[in-house]
């Protein structure tokens, strides 16, 4: 379970670095 946290973090962590978040959120 702790790993799948890890991963949803680091992934999430990735996806809010790109600028196309950036464009979603805005």
């Amino acid at each position: 379970m702790s790993n799948t946290g890890i991963i949803f973090r680091r992934e999430l962590a990735s996806y809010f670095a790109t600028p196309v978040a950036y464009v979603f959120i805005f």
